[in-house]
């Protein structure tokens, strides 16, 4: 199960357009956290939180999205402390923060960025905040123990609902990953270890009803580590390679050593995988149905998008004897 190069090769590649072959993915340790919202005086965790990643990489994340300009701009000092952007409350729209500090490539491998309305005042409304972060895979392979530490660092400033890190994919500066869905989706069937984007309707859901995936690290809040039945239960529930990491506020549960790559044409899925989604298995997300075509993995034709997520976020039961998989 520790296999290191099978991640640490994709190091420095990406995806081409299907066209034209030009650069659009590249590949990169790559983390979704779901946020049930924020307090105003939440916002200087967060500031931690992105100052802390700015420091773990010095000299490298270098710029930051300037809210006040509308455009990016160098990082010099803290300017980018106070312009980052934190939007007023408006009637169609509730108070937010917005952050984005990355690396200065076309396609920054080394990115932390939030979306979080406050859910407070009286434009309050029903929708997650979002935290990506993205990290070279070298940096993840050279010591992944580290990785794991920051992240539960991270994690106990921004005190996500839940979330995932594992291997995936950044997109070019402006641009969203789901452009290039026909391009990512051959690596995605094939690659059960990569992680996507998919998201779930917080306005059919009520927060810790459901859990949207499991990858490498699978990041829970101290109410999903209850409902799963507690760390112990947990933690005698994984592979042996893997491990929890409680942090204030939650918990990471790690997969294995190393994140996987998981070819299902070659080695098949990674056990330590199914072993942290049978533990999610009852409390998944899967009504991506009633969502709008964006909740979905793009998918070519003649595939069904909603059809194929569900799969994609089931992928690893078809290979769990337990489940009657294979």
């Amino acid at each position: 199960m520790d296999e290191k190069n099978e991640y640490y090769q994709l190091h420095g590649q990406g995806i081409g357009h299907r066209k034209t072959n030009r650069p659009i993915l590249r590949f990169a340790g790559t983390g979704l956290f779901y946020h049930n919202g924020v307090q105003g005086t939440d916002f200087e965790r967060i500031i931690d939180a992105a100052q802390d990643f700015i420091d773990t990489f010095p000299g490298t994340v270098t710029k930051f999205a300037d809210a006040g300009r509308g455009d990016y701009a160098l990082i010099k000092g803290n300017n980018w402390r106070d312009r980052s952007g934190y939007r007023p409350a408006t009637p169609v729209a509730a108070d937010g923060f917005d952050l984005w500090v990355f690396s200065d490539e076309n396609q920054p491998v080394i990115s932390f960025s939030t979306y979080l309305p406050v859910n407070e005042g009286p434009y309050r409304v029903q929708s997650p905040g979002l935290v990506y972060n993205a990290v070279p895979l070298v940096w993840i392979a050279e010591d992944p123990d580290r990785c794991v530490a920051k992240m539960a660092r991270w994690c106990a400033l921004l005190r996500p609902e839940q979330g995932t890190f594992g291997i995936g994919t950044v997109s070019s500066l402006g641009t969203s990953q789901r452009n290039y869905g026909m391009e990512y989706w051959p690596w995605l069937a094939r690659y059960s270890g990569l992680d996507a984007v998919t998201w779930m309707k917080y306005d059919r859901r009520n927060p810790h009803q459901a859990l949207r995936a499991v990858n490498w690290l699978t990041i829970l809040d101290d109410v999903w580590i209850d409902k799963l039945g507690g760390l112990e239960r947990i933690a005698g529930s994984l592979h042996p390679e893997g491990s929890v990491y409680p942090y204030d506020g939650g918990a990471i549960i790690r997969a294995c050593t190393h994140p996987q790559m998981g070819d299902v044409n070659m080695t098949g899925v990674p056990e330590a995988y199914v072993m942290v989604d049978r533990l999610i298995r009852p409390f998944r997300y899967t009504d991506y149905a009633s969502g709008a075509p964006m909740d979905r993995l793009k998918v070519p034709e003649p595939l069904d998008p909603v059809e194929t997520t569900v799969n994609w976020v089931r992928r690893f039961e078809r290979f769990d004897p337990d489940a009657g998989g294979r």
